[in-house]
């Protein structure tokens, strides 16, 4: 299963400036797509409106592809 604070962390991180970082958060987001519960987090993080709007949208974008 899906870490889901690992996975809003990594969501976070793909809009950082530092390349480094964004890139190994993109490389854990796409390890996570092939886990269990991947979509059910990603659901919970879009619907979740204590998290950062941007990290909400994120998830919402990742469902969507």
């Amino acid at each position: 299963m899906t870490d889901t604070d690992q996975l809003v962390q990594a969501l976070a991180a793909t809009m950082l400036p530092d390349a480094t970082i964004r890139t190994q958060a993109e490389t854990f987001i796409t390890a996570a797509q092939k886990q269990p519960g991947y979509l059910p987090a990603l659901l919970t993080i879009s619907a979740n409106d204590q998290l950062d709007p941007n990290v909400s949208l994120a998830a919402a974008v990742q469902l969507g592809t």
